[in-house]
């Protein structure tokens, strides 16, 4: 696991280029681009929220396709979803982090990270009603794992927050060496090739606006995007950074299609606001038709500002990784 959050930062980095300033509004939509990706080292922090535009019946169509079946209920459910991301992207040490999933419109696992805390809930009961469970059934559960001595169980079940002390010193500890949190100047400049390779291959066109801002659509050779991933990845993994990302198992540049790859950009005040990726584009790669009663589905990412406050929860449930461990292993032999 060496250099695996210096191996994350690149990652925010790549997310941080395109919700960096672009620029005026008035600039051409080749400039809000290349300005967008010019801000790449002035973004230090940033907001993601990642969530599926569609709608219940293209979302029923897809999963019919498999043989499976969903309702318009639980499709609207997951179009009511979403992954907020917050956080850094310089990767420095104790920097505060938080992670949030929203389920049809309620949070139901949130994470903070602050200084060597981990702190953690989850609404169990919500979950378990969302996806068929028995909350009744759960709460029993987290009974017996208490009177067994897993205190931190019935509140955890409860929604109650969880302060996991000591968290990254454990995980170093399970790595074997400690993590290294910086993104290293070869890394960043490895990236910056990246984008540069983006900006000089990219066609922008303009198309409209609306209330997410000025909406470009940014048109991108799929195979030789490609190929400078690889070599990024290549290099980060063997090379230069040694970040971990994949590059060893790659399928050779030859079996990408020599298609285009269209990402919708959405700008406001020299600002990122939106990109969205149409995931119907693939099957037209391939020829692929969709079945009957999928006509949109698409990963939208809101970008925004992140203050850099991650405040700590009121009155932690507190125990270690240590004695999770210990108690769950206990009980896996006993049990």
């Amino acid at each position: 696991m060496r250099r695996l959050f210096a191996g994350l930062t690149v990652t925010m980095l790549l997310l941080a280029a395109c919700g960096s300033s672009g620029g005026s509004d008035d600039a051409t939509p080749t400039e809000a681009l290349t300005g967008a990706l010019d801000g790449l080292e002035t973004m230090d922090s940033l907001t993601t929220t990642f969530s599926l535009i569609s709608t219940p019946e293209s979302l029923q169509a897809a999963a019919s396709e498999d043989g499976g079946e969903l309702s318009a209920e639980d499709a609207a459910k997951i179009l009511d979803s979403s992954l907020t991301v917050s956080g850094e992207t310089s990767g420095a040490p104790g920097a505060p982090a938080e992670i949030i999933l929203n389920v049809a419109g309620e949070n139901v696992i949130e994470v903070r990270a602050i200084d060597e805390t981990l702190y953690a809930r989850a609404d169990v009961n919500a979950l378990a009603e969302t996806f068929g469970g028995d909350p009744a059934e759960i709460s029993a559960v987290a009974d017996q794992l208490a009177a067994g001595g897993m205190i931190y169980v019935k509140p955890a079940v409860d929604g109650e927050w969880l302060g996991l002390q000591g968290f990254k010193q454990f995980v170093e500890g399970y790595a074997g060496q400690p993590a290294e949190t910086d993104a290293s100047a070869e890394d960043k400049q490895l990236v910056e090739q990246f984008t540069a390779s983006i900006k000089d291959n990219a066609s922008v066109t303009e198309a409209g606006s609306d209330d997410a801002g000025r909406h470009l659509v940014a048109s991108v050779p799929l195979r030789e995007a490609y190929q400078d991933y690889a070599k990024l990845a290549e290099n980060l993994s063997s090379g230069v950074g040694g970040a971990g990302i994949p590059g060893g198992e790659l399928p050779d540049a030859a079996e990408i299609p020599d298609e285009n790859a269209k990402l919708d950009v959405w700008v406001r005040d020299g600002q990122v606001t939106q990109i969205e990726f149409d995931f119907l584009q693939v099957r037209a790669w391939t020829d692929e038709q969709p079945p009957e009663g999928l006509e949109t589905m698409a990963l939208r990412v809101a970008l925004a500002d992140f203050s850099g406050e991650v405040a700590v929860p009121e009155d932690p449930v507190v125990v270690t990784p240590e004695q999770i461990l210990q108690d769950f292993a206990g009980g896996s032999m006993t049990g």
